[in-house]
């Protein structure tokens, strides 16, 4: 019988036989980091600062209060990701974020 460590494979075998989820991965990662660094890098200083001339006060209050939104956020789509899925819980977080494009 084989140990666990002469069962171990490494990285790039596993990388190699499914190159395609993989790229996929990668792929869907970047989209979201998009999508979440256009909402924390330019929506406070592009968006309220420099066109519509919001105070750094206001633009702190309501970035704080955005992010205790996204960690609550994170938490409750995290459980929910247990119970429905993965790949539904992203799709679903993502269309939700539609309905708050409104606000920009």
């Amino acid at each position: 019988m084989r140990s666990a460590a002469q069962r171990k494979i490494g990285l790039w075998p596993v990388l190699r036989r499914n190159a395609s989820l993989a790229v996929f991965a990668v792929l869907l990662m970047t989209a979201l980091n998009f999508l979440a660094h256009a909402v924390q890098d330019l929506y406070p200083s592009e968006f309220l600062g420099a066109q519509h001339r919001v105070g750094a006060d206001i633009i702190s209050l309501i970035m704080i209060f955005a992010n205790i939104g996204g960690l609550v956020g994170g938490i409750g789509f995290g459980a929910l990701s247990q119970h429905v899925g993965r790949s539904r819980t992203v799709m679903l977080a993502t269309a939700l974020a539609v309905f708050v494009l409104p606000f920009w």
